[in-house]
């Protein structure tokens, strides 16, 4: 077992350019907990735009209370198998992304930048309660995921969508709030 409790992660140490991911998880890693940590400023500066937080082929993993600002990235959160394809031999599993605070993803030069959280090609992920706003693509992206849900987030002033599903089988998105702009509000 692993847990990361309580760290700041500041990508602009000494007032530098974000730059990488600031916490990366792989394969063989179970039973970890990411608990109340703060990712500030973190990210990329140029088109590739890393995950501030890369989980790739992780099993039975719990990221809860953390708070994502003002990342410069690819995604805040980013849940994968170890080899990005549909039908990998390794998808993230039984995964939960609870009561977070992500806030200002902007997108960069890549189309597919600046999303709050990107969860793809896993099986049995949890995305509930969590808060994201000022986010420069997605809110929340379920891609090819097996037993995804997706419920009573709040999802507030993105450039595109607030929630996407495509290519997810036995997933649910429900009771989610979304409100882009002063007077538009949506729930899914």
């Amino acid at each position: 077992d692993v847990e990361i409790n309580s760290v700041t992660f500041d990508g602009t140490p000494n007032g530098a350019n974000p730059r990488g991911t600031a916490l990366s998880v792989n394969t063989n890693v179970k039973n970890a907990r990411i608990l109340n940590c703060r990712f500030l400023n973190c990210g990329g500066t140029d088109w590739t735009g890393s995950p501030v937080l890369a989980l790739a082929g992780v099993t039975r993993l719990s990221i809860i209370g953390n708070i994502f600002e003002n990342t410069v990235a690819q995604n805040a959160i980013t849940v994968n198998a170890n080899v990005a394809s549909p039908g990998s031999p390794n998808p993230a599993r039984d995964i939960l992304i609870s009561e977070n605070i992500i806030n200002g993803t902007t997108l960069s030069a890549n189309q597919y930048e600046g999303n709050g959280i990107w969860i793809g090609h896993s099986d049995g992920v949890t995305c509930s309660n969590n808060r994201i706003s000022n986010i420069g693509r997605i809110g929340i992206e379920l891609f090819y995921t097996h037993r995804g849900v997706v419920e009573n987030n709040h999802v507030i002033d993105v450039a595109s969508m607030g929630i996407s599903m495509g290519n997810s089988n036995n997933s649910v998105v429900v009771g989610n709030a979304e409100k882009k702009g002063p007077e538009q509000v949506a729930v899914a």
